[in-house]
């Protein structure tokens, strides 16, 4: 069932089917940042500025989180922001070089590099997802 907000936003009003957003970032400086559906337009509320609608939208990426039923949303520690993304939503992971694991955010395409030294708990949970979604091993070839 759709969960539906309205968002005032730069003299426009945003109706929105939060089920349908695949990332939000509880950013610096308070701001709670996703990225519209399909178009790349990005949303950023700020307690100050819309104080209803950035409590509603905390409280409902919250509760993605605690849901006992079995989801795709992980919360990863990244760039000094909390990013609550759905992971099942990613269209591609990359393997690199230093075992960094790339992937970009749905509907924002901004990268999200994590690596073992800098962010291993976040890093092996991808990782695990990864496998356990996808059926492959995040990991250079065995030559």
């Amino acid at each position: 069932m759709a969960d539906w907000v309205k968002i005032p936003e730069h003299r426009q009003i945003y109706l929105v089917d939060l089920e349908q957003i695949t990332a939000f970032i509880h950013g610096r400086n308070g701001r709670l940042s996703f990225w519209l559906p399909n178009s790349a337009i990005p949303i950023v509320l700020t307690e100050a500025g819309n104080p209803d609608t950035y409590a509603r939208i905390a409280a409902y990426t919250e509760h993605l989180l605690d849901s006992p039923e079995p989801h795709h949303w992980f919360k990863l520690n990244y760039d000094r922001s909390i990013y609550v993304v759905n992971l099942a939503r990613v269209s591609s992971f990359c393997y690199g070089p230093g075992r960094k694991v790339t992937f970009w955010l749905p509907d924002a395409g901004l990268p999200v590099i994590l690596t073992p030294q800098g962010n291993g708990a976040d890093y092996q949970a991808v990782c695990d997802f990864v496998k356990d979604y996808t059926g492959y091993v995040l990991a250079a070839e065995e030559g």
